[in-house]
């Protein structure tokens, strides 16, 4: 029994020990290396186990030092690496995003190249309707941008003519009547109606718009805010292309039996008219300042003339020897004309010749502040007009628009240019 149980003892001793091995610590880790999740890792380096056990680094993210680090050049945004140098959605920091259409170069925002900001986004100054040429410069419900400017139909109407503009309305002829709209657009009022022909030329002065009926010679006026017509002058020969006024006057052009032409001044309250000019030239055009009334007229094709008178009588030659004149205009202290030939401008007191730009075919001239302004239809190829614009001291002239008729009349108003159509009135602002 005693050999028995010693015999236990031994076994039992031995399966302990047996036991003791089995269940031993796994081997140390290198150095520097720590145990995470059964094998040894370097926390150091491990991009699964960074700094501590189970600490994983995001997309793109290394391990260094320990810490989780983007590469060189990139920033931890979002949960990535971000090169903030080029992200337009983290440019320059994290979650500094550009704006609309906006790209990111060198940690800054910027419009790609022929884009401009404005506000929050990037437009095409030239062609986007609600910043057309400058910021918050809108076109409109109606309107389209072309070039930077505004360009609206203002009225769509048929048989149009003459034009003029003063600080609220334009005025424009066409069919029987004479039309108005806002300078900024809106319903279409009827200023004045014919029922002896349509009318002929248009002007303006802050009480009254004055008109002409070329089928019975007469010289008409009517109220702005509306009212009866009044006959200023009639049957005083065949009616000319022509009408201007000024403080005192409304001057008009006759021809007679014997093709004399007579430059009349009439009242703007009534009364007798008075010849102030007899030439047996054809005169063209009128305008009038606020001291002078000048008028072009042409006497055989080389023999074109730009002129001005006082109210008194007595003829000075301005510029002499226009081949073909076609239009005049006065603006401010500047008179210009235009020839098959070219544009051209001289001071309005008198003074040097300045030819400003080659043309072929002009149909209308006008004068701003700053610039002349023409349009002209090609003399070969398809028929499709061109307004340009020079500046008034000269240099490169540039196309404004292309329309797809030939311009009637045009004039400058503030900051816009009108003109007329077969079809209708139109507007481009700013100018």
């Amino acid at each position: 029994m005693r050999r028995f149980l010693g015999h236990a003892v031994f076994l039992a001793v031995c399966s302990c020990a047996a036991a003791q091995v089995t269940k031993s610590e796994p081997a140390p880790c290198p150095t520097h290396e720590q145990r995470c999740g059964g094998r040894c890792v370097d926390e150091r380096s491990d991009p699964a186990n960074c700094g501590r056990c189970g600490k994983a680094c995001g997309p793109g993210l290394s391990c260094h030092g320990g810490k989780c680090l983007c590469p060189a050049g990139q920033e931890a945004c979002a949960g990535g690496c971000i090169d903030t140098h080029a992200d337009p959605a983290h440019c320059g920091f994290c979650n500094v995003a550009c704006g609309t259409g906006e790209l990111c170069h060198d940690g800054q925002c910027a419009c790609p190249e022929g884009a401009t900001r404005c506000k929050n986004a990037c437009v095409s100054l030239p062609s986007d309707p609600l910043n057309c040429g400058a910021c918050g410069n809108s076109c409109g419900a109606h309107g389209t941008c072309e070039g930077g400017h505004c360009l609206v139909t203002l009225a769509e109407s048929q048989d149009n003519g003459a034009l003029a503009v003063d600080g609220s309305f334009v005025y424009w002829r066409s069919g029987s009547t004479i039309l108005k709209v806002s300078v900024g657009g809106g319903t279409i009022l009827t200023a004045a109606t014919s029922t002896q022909g349509p009318p002929g030329d248009i002007a303006l002065d802050a009480n009254n718009v004055y008109w002409t009926i070329p089928a019975v010679d007469a010289v008409m006026k009517t109220p702005l805010g509306g009212g009866p017509s009044t006959v200023l002058a009639s049957k005083l020969g065949t009616l000319s292309k022509g009408l201007a006024v000024d403080a005192t006057n409304v001057y008009f052009t006759t021809q007679n039996a014997q093709l004399i032409d007579t430059i009349f001044a009439v009242p703007t309250a009534g009364g007798k008219p008075k010849a102030v000019v007899t030439t047996q030239a054809h005169i063209l055009d009128l305008a009038a300042d606020t001291s002078h009334v000048f008028w072009s007229q042409t006497y055989g094709e080389r023999d074109g003339s730009i002129n001005f008178t006082t109210a008194k009588g007595g003829t000075t030659a301005l510029v002499t020897g226009l081949k073909d004149l076609r239009s005049f205009a006065l603006g401010g202290s500047l008179a210009a004309w235009a020839t098959t030939e070219a544009i051209a401008q001289a001071p309005s007191a008198g003074g040097a010749l300045t030819v400003l730009a080659p043309t072929s075919f002009p149909t209308a001239l006008a004068v701003g502040a700053k610039s002349v302004y023409w349009a002209e239809l090609p003399t070969k190829g398809p028929m499709r007009a061109e307004i340009k614009r020079v500046a008034i001291e000269g240099g490169e002239p540039t196309i404004l628009l292309t329309p797809p008729v030939a311009v009637r009349a045009l004039v400058v108003g503030g900051t816009s240019l009108y003109w007329t159509t077969s079809a209708g009135l139109m507007q481009l602002s700013p100018i």
